[in-house]
């Protein structure tokens, strides 16, 4: 049996000037414009204070707690979330977290 002589696979392209691809060179950048921000709808952060007198009612409710059972600020207003005396949609703990943070800023 004769021996099989291995052939080398060559791959043969077209020589660069039969090629049809566009010869490589300096990139062509193009530079997008920033996109435009747009415009926040609603009313500005800060500006709707929903719950603002129904909180401030709840001032003295809340110092009293605070001073009879040696309560947090926190802790007086999940108190008063619980029993449901705070306004507002939401859990409970958001509630009283809205309260109590109203109330440290307002008192500082």
């Amino acid at each position: 049996m004769p021996k099989k002589r291995k052939r080398k696979d060559i791959v043969r392209g077209l020589p660069p000037a039969f090629s049809a691809a566009t010869p490589p060179g300096p990139l062509n950048v193009v530079q997008c414009p920033p996109p435009v921000p747009r415009r926040r709808k609603g009313p500005a952060p800060g500006t709707v204070d929903r719950y603002g007198k129904s909180d401030r009612a709840l001032y003295s409710v809340l110092k009293r707690l605070m001073q009879t059972r040696h309560l947090s600020a926190n802790a007086a207003a999940l108190q008063l979330a619980y029993d449901n005396k705070v306004a507002g949609i939401g859990s409970e703990e958001s509630r009283a977290r809205r309260l109590a943070g109203r109330y440290l800023a307002d008192t500082r």
